[in-house]
């Protein structure tokens, strides 16, 4: 049988002209494949240089030692806070820091090279990262970082404390590739700067854990925050110390990191072609109100203002936590909200020059993350309809509403070619214009419960407007210069 088929194969022309190929090779032919060099990995977890006692609109700074090249860096902190659960409720509730609190707990960190901000990742930066991944790279975080935490459950009026711990994993642009990562035993003295925000609320959750309004009213009741204020306490891995950064380093053999600096740093300094994240100013805007509409579609624009070379795109919206019109908050099924949820859009159009770039719907962004076999991916598209929606998965964040223009192809887990980027410099006015779709009316419950339309946008009570955001942040390419003789490192090159 196996003749039959190969005296047909010489008779075919195409199969002739791939023998002929010079890329014809014989992969039973044993060879060994590529082989790292042997090093030392060690684990380092560093206590704050500045800032000592974390608090809230503080941050903490970490001094990196030179032990080597910077392979990974995980942030672990504590939080603490307590609130008396009201008289009058029955069975036992307990605060809850809903899904997605992390972007509420850290404004921005930054990679600083004496002093001077190399990188910046904002908490835009890091929704827009966690987006970007692949299920099996989603799935820790969910579990260490954006995932809910829940408190003790205690009786009315008993004060449930809860004491929740996060692990957040800081991913600079120069951090994605093996080849890029800081060799920080050459660099000048190389810091990390957590800053955090103020937060100022959380959540009641019943037994079961589906988050309820602090009046313990029924489903379909309002879903207003507690004035619960957090306080930033040490990690509960590490009792009695203050919020670590565990950093990984590696370090290779005499002959090896010789030759490493020789073929690294024979020039004057070596040049390294990565990825920097640039925010947008956020766009507040105001959805007017409507007594019980579902008659009303509300069109964003925002201005693009940076002039680098820009990767991908990410839009997302969300609504303001504070100064809204009325005391309410959220409307809808208790559960089905996190404060921190991407809103749903209909569609997002990118012009430039007045002329029309391109125009993506809901659905064509789940196809959104081309990669190099044609086929999209898309580690957090839309599921299935739930039953029983309790508010303790991050299906409450709708990350499925971030919008991605990938100028080039997704780059797949272990790193992946530069594929693309736009030059905004001479793309003048440039803009994200964004459709939201039919808005709920205040008290339309039955509407906004269909899996379809959960983060669907709503007027918050009919006479009473509601405020929200629009986020657009890009991912830059950079080249990222460190002078051979002193260790300087800088953004030489960004358009």
């Amino acid at each position: 049988m196996s003749q039959i088929i190969l005296n047909s194969a010489e008779n075919s022309a195409l199969i002739q002209t791939l023998q002929q190929s010079d890329s014809k090779v014989i992969p039973s032919i044993y060879s060994t494949k590529e082989v790292y060099a042997p090093s030392a990995t060690t684990w380092f977890n560093q206590t704050p240089t500045a800032g000592q006692t974390p608090a809230a609109g503080s941050s903490v700074t970490y001094d990196l030692n030179k032990y080597g090249i910077a392979e990974q860096m995980l942030f672990t902190f504590g939080l603490s806070g307590s609130f008396s659960i009201p008289t009058g409720l029955t069975g036992n509730h307990r605060l809850v820091a809903p899904a997605g609190y992390i972007y509420e707990l850290i404004d921005r960190v930054d990679f600083l090279s004496s002093s001077r901000v190399i990188s910046t990742i904002y908490a835009e930066d890091l929704r827009a990262q966690h987006t970007n991944m692949s299920m099996e790279a989603l799935a820790p975080v969910v579990q260490t970082a954006i995932g809910p935490q829940f408190g003790t459950g205690v009786a009315a009026g008993t004060a449930s404390l809860l004491t929740a711990e996060y692990c957040v994993p800081i991913m600079f642009g120069f951090m994605k590739d093996i080849n890029t990562q800081p060799n920080l035993s050459f660099m000048e003295a190389c810091q990390v700067r957590i800053t955090f925000k103020r937060p100022n609320y959380l959540f009641l959750a019943d037994d079961s854990g589906k988050i309820l309004p602090p009046t313990g009213l029924t489903t379909g009741a309002n879903l207003g925050p507690v004035t619960a204020t957090p306080t930033f306490s040490a990690g509960t891995g590490f009792t009695g110390s203050l919020p670590v950064l565990q950093v990984r380093y590696k370090q290779y053999g005499e002959a090896d990191t010789a030759q490493l600096l020789a073929e690294n740093y024979n020039a004057e300094q070596l040049n390294m072609l990565t990825s920097r994240c640039f925010r947008e100013n956020p766009k507040s805007f105001t959805l007017a109100a409507t007594a019980a509409g579902t008659d009303f579609q509300q069109k964003v624009s925002i201005d693009l203002r940076n002039v680098d070379v820009v990767k991908a795109y990410y839009i997302f919206v969300t609504r303001d936590v504070t100064g809204q019109a009325s005391t309410e908050v959220f409307t809808g099924v208790a559960g089905e909200r996190s404060v921190q949820q991407c809103y749903e859009i209909s569609s997002v159009k990118l012009t430039a020059s007045g002329q029309e770039i391109c125009t993506i719907n809901r659905t064509q962004n789940l196809y959104s993350r081309l990669t190099e076999n044609g086929h999209a991916f898309n580690a957090v598209a839309a599921g299935v309809p739930l039953s029983n929606v309790k508010g303790t998965s991050i299906d409450a964040l709708n990350l499925q509403n971030v919008y991605k223009i990938q100028t080039g192809l997704w780059e797949n887990d272990g790193g992946g070619a530069w594929s693309n980027g736009w030059s905004m410099r001479e793309m003048t006015n440039m803009q994200i214009e964004v459709t939201m779709p039919l808005a709920v009316g205040g008290g339309a419950t039955g509407a906004v419960t269909l899996y379809p339309n959960r983060g669907r946008m709503e007027t918050q009570a009919a006479g009473s407007e509601t405020k929200y955001t629009l986020h657009v942040v890009e991912d830059c390419s950079t080249i990222l210069s460190t002078a051979s003789n002193t260790g300087r490192t800088v953004n030489s090159l960004t358009n």
